[in-house]
């Protein structure tokens, strides 16, 4: 039995498609301190556009630090790759 469902778009009941992997997510606190980076896969529905981020593993990537550019995208020695930025950590 298979145990594993892809994301569905509750707007279009689709099924959404992996558009990129290993997307970074920042977390980020209220008062806007950025705290914590994830990996995660960046899933999109084909109709409406509508996106979401799954797939996280169970450790952070990094504590914020230099290696983190401000132009939406995260350098991990020569890969760079999608930074997405939590609006705040709960």
């Amino acid at each position: 039995m298979c145990t594993y469902h892809e994301p569905v778009c509750v707007p279009c009941g689709v099924n959404m498609r992996c558009e990129l992997n290993a997307v970074v997510v920042v977390d980020t606190l209220e008062n806007g301190v950025e705290v914590q980076l994830w990996n995660g896969d960046k899933w999109k529905c084909p109709n409406c556009g509508h996106a979401v981020v799954l797939g996280f593993g169970q450790k952070t990537l990094d504590k914020v630090n230099s290696s983190y550019l401000y132009d939406n995208s995260y350098k991990r020695g020569q890969e760079e790759t999608q930074l997405i930025k939590t609006r705040y950590v709960w």
